[in-house]
């Protein structure tokens, strides 16, 4: 009898080790992907989405593959895209000057309409839609980009503050880039010259140089950098390696969103800004180059890339910053590979919910096998007075104490990791809690609605196992 005991127990715990252990894995699967949507995949080109606003820029008009039309002898000409310092494509695209893939002739620059806007809002996938607020204009001749102050341009002050809408003396507020820009400093006044804007018949706007530009006040109260990529060489086999932070190199201000408004209301005679560039912001980086698909089937007149991609394409070419103490031939690979990491896409949300399902019909099975050697307990159950819902009530919860078990304990294990890889990456930790509790929240909720589902039939057929008959079998 002792060791019929002995072998039951043994039996019983292997299959609540396995449905423990099973669960742990459908938990640790599910955390791993919400941890990559919400979490790891944060660090992957950080810096280059905080300095566009967003994690897929929307362009007008397409760009990516189109060519010039042939003429009738056979001769491809050419094109030159129009873009006179309005949009972000000549610092990504600044072949298109002198190079480009579209004519305006050919492929009228239509600006992005409000109906466009709205469609990319309620795309799914899309969290934020940003449009890009540029505008030409000169501080001492030297050309710069007058743009709106970025939700992140706090973090990445150097020195001073945010710029207000107007100072106590009635003069202008700006931060200026650190890197590219004229020379300034913290409290520093310059004169800023802001052209007359024209917008064509296709909407294409142009600053009209016909005319004298009007001058503007400024106060520099902050100077802003925004980092690139971090570069690192080996000067010798004996020698420590050398590592080197890039920033953005270019000529650009930001002002408050209401006196940018204002300076292009006056200057443009009321004409209402065509926006050529929107900055959009994804609910689920796991899915950020699904959803950038769905909005180039959605929106064939736009040209749609991702973050990842213009990092990419301008690491390449060396765009945005620059390196003054390496040579390029010491940090660009040979090959003009870029070797960083991007921002993967997986199914893992899916592949949780499958294993999710698996660890379920798992648990319904072991504790169905357990069912013959349970008839005794619960025949003295019900002996006992216990109803069918207490029966019932019993196997529901055993089944999702179980399941909670291994579901607390592989959302540990993978959570530890993605909350040291956010922490790595500045993430605050507000942020990391508040993304560890949406996650834990939604692993929790996975794990019960599965432990009740899949224990209902093993519970249903306990309470209705008869009392006269456990007994009479035993």
């Amino acid at each position: 009898m002792l060791r019929l005991a002995l072998a039951n127990i043994r039996q019983r715990l292997m299959r609540t080790l396995i449905t423990v252990f099973a669960m742990f894995l459908a938990a640790a699967v599910a955390t791993s992907a919400m941890s990559l949507a919400l979490g790891i995949a944060r660090g992957g080109y950080n810096e280059y989405r905080a300095y566009y606003g967003g994690d897929i820029l929307v362009f007008t008009p397409t760009f990516v593959g189109a060519t010039a039309t042939p003429t009738a002898h056979g001769a491809v000409h050419s094109a030159i895209l129009y873009d006179s310092g309005f949009s972000l494509l000549r610092t990504i695209f600044p072949h298109f000057q002198t190079e480009g893939y579209l004519g305006l002739a050919q492929f009228p620059y239509v600006p992005i309409s409000e109906t466009q806007l709205q469609g990319l809002a309620a795309q799914a996938g899309v969290g934020a839609v940003r449009p890009k607020y540029i505008m030409p204009g000169a501080i001492d001749r030297w050309p710069v980009s007058i743009r709106v102050v970025a939700e992140s341009l706090t973090e990445h002050l150097v020195e001073g503050r945010v710029p207000r809408p107007t100072s106590q003396d009635g003069e202008l507020e700006v931060v200026v880039n650190a890197y590219g820009s004229p020379p300034a400093r913290v409290g520093s006044s310059i004169t800023l010259d802001v052209p007359v804007f024209r917008v064509g018949a296709s909407g294409v706007p142009h600053a009209d140089f016909s005319q004298a530009p009007r001058q503007y006040t400024a106060r520099v109260v902050g100077i802003a950098a925004w980092p690139t990529r971090e570069i690192t060489f080996f000067r010798g086999p004996e020698e420590p390696p050398i590592s080197e932070q890039g920033f953005v190199h270019s000529s650009e201000i930001y002002l408050d969103g209401q006196v940018w408004r204002t300076l292009w209301q006056e200057q443009s005679g009321g004409v209402p800004y065509p926006v050529l560039a929107v900055a959009l912001s994804v609910t689920d980086l796991s899915q950020l180059n699904v959803t950038a698909g769905a909005l180039r089937r959605a929106f064939p007149a736009l040209s749609v890339m991702t973050v990842p991609e213009i990092a990419r394409h301008v690491e390449r070419f060396g765009l945005l910053d620059q390196f003054y103490r390496i040579p390029a031939e010491a940090w660009r690979p040979a090959d003009g590979e870029v070797q960083q990491a991007h921002v993967p896409v997986e199914l893992g949300l899916t592949g949780a919910i499958l294993m999710f399902a698996s660890a379920g019909m798992l648990l319904a099975g072991q504790m169905l096998a357990g069912l013959a050697e349970r008839r005794k307990e619960i025949g003295i159950l019900k002996a006992l007075g216990a109803r069918r819902r207490d029966i019932v009530g019993m196997v529901l919860t055993e089944g999702l104490l179980l399941s909670a078990l291994g579901a607390v304990l592989g959302f540990v294990v993978v959570r530890g990791l993605a909350i040291h890889r956010e922490l790595a990456n500045q993430v605050s930790w507000l942020e990391v809690l508040r993304g560890t509790l949406e996650e834990l929240l939604v692993v929790f909720g996975l794990t019960v609605v599965v432990a009740l589902l899949f224990s209902a039939v093993p519970a249903a057929k306990m309470s209705q196992l008869p009392v006269m008959e456990v007994f009479r079998s035993e």
